[in-house]
């Protein structure tokens, strides 16, 4: 335990080409994380933030490398990343996380944010804040044929997150709502 280091990277994006800017609720979630991450007693070796400047998965690539190439067995690496949840136009229920620096805008896939993170040695935490992000891990999304709540879940539809016991994922919201910080404004 005393020799377990915790690197995290907070990821905000907030303003896109082609989606609604989200302002500066992203910045103001990324440094309330951050701020709570400094204050607890994890061993938090290196923080690392990019508020704005995510664009390309290539970016975020660079970033996590940056972040985490010292990373070994022992260690915890965090990823925060508050951005859009997009729902695919094609009806296959798939969800995007939405990259964006403000000129330029990439949709990241669950199995494309996987394989940035797979090769991470030790632990894994990644804290999705967006819109849907619960269906990057196959959570609140009914399947056809299956009634809502139905618990079975064939292995050919689980996430790549699910599958690798190094990974544990927290979401903001089901795979078939709104964050609830977006939508403030239609709750009752």
């Amino acid at each position: 335990q005393d020799m377990r280091v915790t690197r995290a990277l907070l990821v905000a994006c907030s303003d896109f080409v082609m989606q609604e800017d989200l302002g500066a609720a992203t910045s103001g979630n990324l440094h309330m994380v951050g701020s709570a991450l400094i204050s607890a007693d994890i061993g938090l070796g290196n923080l690392s933030i990019e508020d704005g400047t995510i664009g390309t998965i290539d970016a975020l690539g660079a970033a996590i490398d940056d972040a985490f190439s010292e990373a070994d067995e022992d260690d915890v690496s965090l990823l925060y990343l508050c951005t859009h949840g997009v729902l695919s136009s094609a009806d296959d229920n798939q969800v995007y996380l939405l990259l964006g620096d403000g000129q330029t805008e990439s949709p990241l896939s669950s199995q494309a944010l996987y394989e940035l993170l797979c090769d991470i040695p030790g632990e894994k935490l990644l804290i999705l804040d967006a819109c849907y992000s619960g269906a990057l891990i196959g959570r609140g999304q009914p399947e056809t044929g299956m009634l809502p709540g139905a618990r079975h879940k064939p292995p050919a539809l689980l996430s790549p997150f699910l599958l690798d016991s190094s990974m544990h994922v927290l979401t903001s919201s089901s795979g078939s709502e709104s964050s609830w910080y977006y939508d403030s404004e239609e709750l009752s």
